[in-house]
């Protein structure tokens, strides 16, 4: 796992969730690369961002353990770390119908 300086907390998750909806907004176009740390295992995910979506909520897949916390970096287009933070969030189990 790389280090973070500077980790957010971003919450708990239901597991029947397809999305896991962070709040936070893309400013930019573009390809962004979301990594995320299971058990010093990286995972990453890719979303393009079109210039007339802008802000756009940076939602991730939801295909995580339960009772774990994770931790992800957002990087921008030209490769930088998103608000120079990473992030981590929990997935709590829940009752799926």
């Amino acid at each position: 796992m790389k280090c973070c300086n500077n980790i957010e907390f971003l919450g708990c998750f239901d597991s029947c969730k397809e999305q896991i909806e962070t709040k936070l907004e893309a400013d930019e176009s573009g390809i962004w690369t979301i990594e995320i740390d299971f058990m010093g295992i990286s995972q990453k995910q890719t979303m393009t961002i079109d210039e007339t979506e802008l802000p756009k909520k940076i939602n991730i897949a939801n295909n995580f353990n339960e009772d774990y916390e994770y931790i992800m970096r957002i990087y921008k287009p030209e490769g930088t770390l998103f608000n120079n933070t990473c992030y981590s969030f929990k997935i709590y189990k829940a009752v799926c119908n």
